[in-house]
């Protein structure tokens, strides 16, 4: 018999071999199983990045043509304008009118001087006035004469 895989001069034989044949296919079963795993993972993760690029692109497609359509708009306005400019009509006509003339004097109410500028004031006011009165100028001295 050859095909026993142990003999009796070595009866344990067997036993390693089955420990050898167990630890082959539990190393078999986790290799493919990790391959498996990862295809499984990687197909994700691509369905994943399919899904992100058709959204990003659905994006921009939406960007697209609102700036398309706000160009467009932007276009009619601007040609109703011109238009309605093309078609105006320049009439010339003259205006007879008395003229009015408003004056208006200001007047302010709510001027506030600080003390010291209130005393410049009243130093320059009374050395005008003294340039005045020597020089005979004083309203009140031309009729007198």
């Amino acid at each position: 018999m050859a095909a026993v895989l142990y003999s009796k001069r070595f009866p344990m034989i067997k036993l390693p071999w089955i420990l050898a044949g167990w630890a082959i296919s539990l190393l078999i079963a986790a290799t493919s199983g990790m391959y498996g795993g990862y295809e499984i993972a990687n197909a994700r993760y691509q369905k994943e990045v399919v899904e992100l690029k058709d959204a990003h692109i659905q994006a921009l497609q939406d960007r697209t043509d609102q700036y398309l359509e706000a160009v467009r708009r932007g276009d009619q306005v601007s040609n109703d304008f011109f238009d309605a400019l093309r078609n105006m009509k320049v009439v010339n006509t003259s205006i007879t009118q008395e003229v009015r003339k408003e004056v208006e004097k200001l007047v302010y109410t709510d001027c506030r001087l600080p003390d010291s500028g209130v005393d410049l004031l009243k130093k320059k006011v009374d050395s005008v006035n003294m340039r005045l009165l020597s020089a005979g100028d004083a309203p009140g001295a031309k009729g007198k004469k």
